[in-house]
Parts: C-alpha cells; structure tokens; sequence
C-alpha cells in the first residue's frame, strides 16, 4: 500500500472532506457538469496510481494500458447508476480519494494477473530458457539423481512440457511466474493475493506432482 500513501501525499491538503462530499452527490444527483468536475478533480490521482502501481509490479510499462486502465477506473464508478460510489461510507471522517486509490489499485492488479493468465498457455508452448530448465529440472530430479538423467534431449523436454500443461490452470499460472518470469516468491504471493508460506506450500506440491508424472513417463519410454 505504500504506492497509495506516496499518491496521497501530494493530493491531501489540496482537498477537504467537504467539498469531495459536494462533488459527489452532484455526480449522484446528476447535476449539469458534475461528472466532469469528478473526473477533473481526482483524474491526476487516479493516473498516478497507475503508474506508481504498473512501475512496481509489471514487467514493461505499456502507455497504451495506462489509459485504457484509466478509463476502466472511471467506468467502474459511473457503472449501475453510480452503484460505486453510491456504496462509498463518509464514516469517521473518511475521504473518498483514499477510496479511490485503492479502487484503482485494486483494479489495476486484477488486470495485471489476467494478463497474466492469458499468457500462461503461450509461454508453455515456448522452450523455456536454458537458466529457468535448468532449476526447474534440478528441482524434479531431487537429491539423489542428476537433473540429465531424468531430462536431457528434447523428447524429454516435451514430457516436461505435457506434465506441467496437465496441471490445473492455478498451478500452471505459479510455474509460469516461478520458473518462466523468474519472479519472486514474494511478489507472486503479491500478484496472486496469498501469503508467502502459501506459495511455497503450493510449489512444494506442484513439483511432486511434476516428479511422479515425469518419472511414470520416462519408465514409458
């Protein structure tokens, strides 16, 4: 939440809870020019959010999301009459662009893991770089073989290939992050919303899977 606190920092003082209060039960009310007064007032907060969160997660910034994600956000409030915004509490004093950061926020990671998802199948049909084979493959083998007596020629690789394809699609997704992007442990439990343990426990059972069906598929051989 840090890239949230960062935007903030530059919006609050410029704004009190009072005049947000107008601006959106004008928008609400559906008074001449009020949307536009909305957008005008929170659209340099919103645009950071963005670029602050895209920086920090994604791989390379695309200017084309950047607006397209903007106007997702946007779209988002006016969406069912204002159902958003109309379910926004003013309780304890709150202010609705801390709200909106993290609506923004929120929404901007849910781009960034179905995106990432949509890429999953691409990047299985691919041969996977020397370095990510090479640890995935260390970590089937185990301790007491040698990653080349279990894969080593590209019959075998393959069988790697069909192994992983045969896991659920949420498993799937964490060998794409782990092995293929060669992200972090930490960052994949950020993306994919769990805690750190979680991932590890997952990997762990992924890679047994992985084991036996590569091993039943070598002795087929």
């Amino acid at each position: 939440m840090s890239e949230i606190k960062s935007v903030l920092g530059e919006f609050f003082g410029l704004m009190d809870i009072e005049r947000e209060k107008e601006i959106v039960k004008s928008c609400l009310k559906g008074e001449p020019d009020a949307w536009e007064i909305f957008v005008e007032t929170y659209q340099r907060l919103i645009y950071s959010c963005i670029y602050k969160i895209l920086n920090r997660y994604a791989r390379q910034m695309d200017l084309s999301k950047v607006e397209d994600l903007f106007q997702t956000v946007f779209l988002s409030f006016i969406k069912d009459d204002y159902q958003k915004l109309r379910g926004f509490s003013w309780k304890n004093k709150s202010s609705i662009a801390t709200w909106i950061s993290v609506v923004t926020r929120n929404l901007v990671l849910d781009f960034l893991r179905k995106e990432r998802k949509q890429k999953v199948t691409q990047s299985l049909n691919c041969l996977v770089d020397e370095s990510s084979k090479t640890e995935l493959m260390d970590l089937i083998a185990g301790k007491e073989e040698s990653p080349d007596k279990v894969l080593n020629s590209a019959d075998e690789m393959e069988i790697l290939k069909k192994a992983i394809a045969e896991l659920p699609k949420k498993d799937i997704l964490l060998v794409e992050l782990l092995f293929f992007q060669e992200m972090t442990h930490q960052r994949v439990a950020i993306i994919l919303d769990k805690s750190v343990d979680a991932i590890y426990m997952q990997k762990k059972r992924i890679i047994q899977k992985l084991e036996t069906k590569i091993k039943n598929s070598v002795r087929s051989f």
